[in-house]
C-alpha cells in the first residue's frame, strides 16, 4: 500500500504498539508523547449511605476510542463519558468495607492534549459469532470543524 493512502491513525499506532509492549522505561517518543499524550481518570463512588469510599484511577491516553455507530461526534463523546451505576447482581466489592456496594462508575478526560486525536472504531465486536462486524449504517456521521471542551 503507498504510504499516501494509510490511514491517519496510523503513524500514531505503531509508536502506542510499542509503547505498550516495550519494557519499563522504555516508550513512545516524548515529543508524541506531548503533543498527544493526554489522560483519562476512572471513578468509581459508592453509593451515598451505602459506602463513603470513592477511588480513582489514572490512565495515559494517545488516542479517544470513539464507536462511529452513535451518528455524531459529540453522542460518541458523551457515550464514552458517561455515568453507569452498578448494583445488584453486578454491585462492585470495596476492599475497604468488605462488601458489595452499589457503585457509580465513570470514566473524565483528566488532562487534555495539544492535539486530541479520535480513534473512530468503525467495527464492533460480535460475541455470538466471535469475530468484529460492521454495525448497521445510521446514515453519514457527523463531525463538527471545531470541538470545545471548556465546562
Amino acid at each position: 500500500m503507498p504510504r499516501s493512502s494509510l490511514p491517519v491513525l496510523s503513524p500514531c499506532r505503531l509508536p502506542c504498539t510499542s509503547y505498550r509492549t516495550s519494557p519499563q522505561g522504555a516508550g513512545i517518543p516524548p515529543v508524541l508523547e506531548a503533543m498527544i499524550g493526554g489522560e483519562f481518570v476512572n471513578q468509581k463512588f459508592g453509593k451515598v449511605g451505602q459506602c463513603p469510599h470513592s477511588r480513582e484511577r489514572a490512565e495515559p491516553f494517545l488516542h479517544v476510542p470513539l464507536p462511529v455507530h452513535h451518528g455524531s461526534l459529540q453522542v460518541a463523546l458523551e457515550t464514552h463519558v458517561k455515568r453507569e451505576v452498578m448494583k445488584g447482581d453486578n454491585a462492585v466489592n470495596c476492599d475497604e468495607c468488605g462488601t458489595k456496594v452499589d457503585t457509580v462508575i465513570s470514566t473524565c478526560i483528566k488532562t487534555l492534549p495539544s492535539l486530541l486525536v479520535f480513534h473512530i472504531k468503525r467495527f464492533e465486536y460480535d460475541y455470538d459469532r466471535m469475530m468484529y462486524t460492521p454495525p448497521p449504517p445510521p446514515g453519514a456521521p457527523s463531525f463538527p470543524p471545531l470541538v470545545s471542551f471548556r465546562a
